[in-house]
Parts: structure tokens; sequence; C-alpha cells
């Protein structure tokens, strides 16, 4: 589930609207990977997202706007590794730490950067000063290294290579100022 706001603006000529938008969204957008030794896993969180883009469509009907888009995408993440659903015992410096099921072993962050694009559909009404928006958007972040320190023992920190990439639906109504003239 994610929320937040949007602005823009757009220029129409005839069938054709050209536009950019800045989009700002609280995220509740969360991940999980096994690490490949089966006994930990990779716990992402992903608390906002935020894209600048580029759009142009063509009208379909008079109210009805097909439109695709892209731009840039940045994110806030935080992570954390677990352990899976049974205790064990490792040794690291030379001594055991012993692992309780389920347990958060080490945590980090990043704010990583990458593109978007996505596609959608925006339909005019109330005389076009309000739409309604429903689009699909992918967002890559790549590949980055995260560093994650230790809960379990003091001091110890690691880097993980994290690769990311986001598949959204998003549904809003927007209020279009301005919107006298020709609109769609």
């Amino acid at each position: 589930m994610v929320g937040g706001g949007q602005g823009g603006c757009d220029y129409q000529t005839g069938m054709f609207l050209f536009g950019i938008a800045a989009m700002l969204d609280a995220s509740g957008i969360k991940g999980t990977n096994s690490l490949p030794n089966g006994i930990l896993t990779d716990n992402s969180y992903m608390q906002w997202f935020a894209t600048a883009t580029a759009r142009a469509g063509v009208l379909a009907a008079p109210t009805l706007l097909f439109y695709g888009k892209a731009g840039g995408a940045w994110a806030h993440d935080l992570y954390n590794i677990s352990s899976q659903n049974s205790s064990f015992t490792f040794t690291i410096l030379n001594r055991p730490v012993n692992v309780p099921s389920s347990s958060i072993l080490a945590l980090g962050s990043a704010s990583p950067s990458g593109w978007t694009a996505g596609a959608g559909l925006e339909w005019a009404f109330f005389g076009g000063a309000f739409t309604a928006f429903l689009e699909y958007d992918y967002m890559s972040f790549g590949t980055m290294r995260v560093n994650y320190t230790a809960v379990v023992v003091s001091g110890l920190t690691f880097p993980i290579d994290v690769r990311q990439s986001v598949n959204l639906i998003l549904f809003g109504i927007n209020y279009r100022f301005g919107a006298g003239g020709r609109s769609y």
C-alpha cells in the first residue's frame, strides 16, 4: 500500500498531451529473499519513493487519455537479516553465538536512485477539473552495495549486494488547476 501526492503540468494540442510530473509517496512495500546459505533471509522495507517523469499521451475519447511515462526514481529502504524458522549456533571471531528462531541478526539502510517507466489511462470528469487515473509503473534501482551492522556481534559490519526492482499499480484522483480552455 502506498499513499502520497503528485504535482505537474500538461500541455495539450489537439488529441495529443505532453507533460511532466513529480510524485512522493509513503510506502508499505516489503520484500523477503532467502540468502544463499538457506538459513537466513534478507527482509526489505521501502519507507518512501519519489519519481520525476515526462509523459506523452493520446486522447482515445474526449475525456479518456492513454499515456506512457518515463523518468527518474528514488527510494529509502530499511533492511534486516533474520534467521528463518529454526535456531542455530555459529562461530564468529572465535566465539560461539546462539541464534534463536526468527531473530534479527543485522540491520542496514540505503537510499538508491534509478529509473521508472509506466503506462496508464486517465479519465476527466466534472468538466475536466478532476481526473482519475490507473497506471502501471516499473521502477529499477539496479544492484547496490548495502552495509549491514551486526546486532549479535558489536562493531561487526559487512556488505551485501542487493538488487531491487518494484512493480506498482497506482490509482489516484487529481485536481487540475487552471483547467479552463481546452482540456480532455
